[in-house]
């Protein structure tokens, strides 16, 4: 005769839910469109033109 033993760990699950919200997380980060924006608007080089005072 086999014994079988279960253990159970009611508090993993709340580790396993905590990962796939910080994964959530994570994926909606890096789709989100607005911050891609911000950061492309932020890096686009001035049109200044030599010789001419810069407005600030």
């Amino acid at each position: 005769s086999w014994g079988v033993r279960i253990n159970d760990k009611p508090l993993v699950r709340w580790v396993w839910l905590g990962a796939l919200m910080m994964a959530f997380g994570g994926v909606l980060a890096v789709t989100d469109a607005r911050y891609r924006r911000l950061s492309r608007r932020q890096s686009l080089p001035s049109r200044a033109v030599p010789g001419e005072p810069a407005v600030t």
